[in-house]
């Protein structure tokens, strides 16, 4: 009987420490995870824009296709500020969880 509860409290404790690794992993993600986004966004935007002034305004189609880009960095943009604003206090929470 002895026997049977102490694999039952190794099991239990082999449990938590995977499911709180589990959460810490999820929660540096939260924190870090926009951030990162954040910054790639910004750095793929200059060199976007640098791309499009660069080739000049005589050429209408990839102005075309350099505007969508922008557009769409833009809304991803807007994606990782809202991720910053969320995900830093489901970060702290996901990293101060005992289970």
């Amino acid at each position: 009987m002895e026997q049977a509860q102490q694999n039952l409290v190794e099991r239990s404790s082999n449990q938590i420490k995977k499911i709180s690794s589990k959460n810490k992993k999820i929660g540096l993600f939260l924190l870090i995870g926009p951030i990162i986004g954040l910054i790639a966004i910004f750095i793929i935007y200059a060199i976007v824009n640098f791309i499009g002034s660069s080739m000049g305004s005589t050429v209408e189609s990839p102005l075309l296709a350099i505007s969508i880009i922008t557009v769409i960095l833009s809304f991803l943009g807007i994606i990782c500020v809202l991720g910053v604003i969320i995900g830093i206090p489901l970060g702290i929470i996901f990293l101060l969880k005992k289970k």
